[in-house]
């Protein structure tokens, strides 16, 4: 299940990037769908990630569609520098004459999976990643954005804030002293 986070980079380019996720607030209690029918209205600004999730990219630039009576495609590249992963990432008008543009990529631990350029990208937690987007016919023209990948799950001494590793927490429900359900992570 995704976090919602609902914020976003402002760009001042032509072209504008975003880095989205499913909006868990439509189904909070179901799953995300199959990537191929997410659409657009069902994704909002991700400033974080979970490591596994799927990571949806929209770039919006009017003059890179050219021809209004079909879809055309742009490219981005992303880069993860904690695992040395880059991949291009081609995303497509998401209807003739829009001049926005979506695809996305899975995400994979980069313990289990690291290869630049597999169709995957490797992270970590706390990692960072980046979008570029560059105009094919405008090298002027670029936008960016950028999100945290899973920066929590971190437990820590309250009183030397030293790390502490191997920790299994429970929450308890405060009514039933039992444990609690939990939606989510």
């Amino acid at each position: 299940s995704n976090t919602c986070v609902h914020s976003i980079v402002t760009l001042r380019t032509a072209s504008s990037t975003a880095l989205l996720q499913y909006d868990t607030e439509i189904a909070p209690q179901t799953r995300v769908p199959d990537p191929e029918m997410v659409t657009v209205d069902q994704l909002i600004p991700a400033t974080f990630i979970k490591k596994g999730e799927t990571v949806f990219v929209q770039v919006e630039d009017v003059d890179q569609n050219l021809d209004a009576t079909q879809p055309e495609t742009v490219q981005v590249t992303l880069t993860v520098n904690a695992t040395g992963d880059r991949e291009e990432l081609l995303l497509t008008e998401t209807a003739a004459n829009t001049g926005r543009f979506l695809g996305y990529i899975a995400t994979a631990d980069a313990g289990t999976l690291s290869e630049v350029a597999d169709g995957i990208l490797s992270v970590t937690e706390a990692c960072r990643i980046q979008c570029d987007y560059v105009d094919s016919t405008d090298p002027n023209d670029q936008s960016s954005d950028s999100a945290l990948v899973d920066p929590f799950g971190i437990v820590f001494d309250s009183s030397t804030g030293d790390l502490i590793d191997g920790v299994q927490i429970t929450l308890i429900d405060a009514t039933t002293d039992q444990p609690a359900t939990v939606f989510g992570d």
